[in-house]
């Protein structure tokens, strides 16, 4: 029997959340919530996931300070950012981009 993957989704809000959740467990994932960076944190360091979701703009720890500390963690979870229109939001992707390409 195959292994279940295991997603966490990072989302304050309720829609988004279900949502994403939704189409990942059509896809076989074991999905988590987290309402922001720092409930994230938290149950990364009580569990293993696969694959991280997260969204940018959060209270408490917003999404982009979650992926810089999710680029520090070895091993490293894969992670994807739900980028919101706006100017911070591209210019907070560029800098994730170049950070992960220095690690790589």
């Amino acid at each position: 029997m195959p292994e279940t993957l295991r997603a966490l989704v990072v989302d304050d809000d309720p829609i988004a959340s279900k949502t994403v959740m939704f189409a990942l467990e059509q896809e076989g994932f074991r999905c988590d919530l987290a309402v922001d960076g720092e409930d994230a944190l938290r149950q990364l360091d009580d569990d293993t996931y696969d694959l991280v979701v997260t969204d940018l703009r959060m209270p408490n720890k917003h999404g982009h300070a979650l992926s810089l500390e999710l680029l520090e963690k070895q091993p490293r979870p894969h992670h994807r950012r739900a980028y919101k229109r706006g100017r911070s939001a591209s210019h907070q992707g560029l800098d994730l981009a170049r950070r992960r390409r220095h690690r790589l």
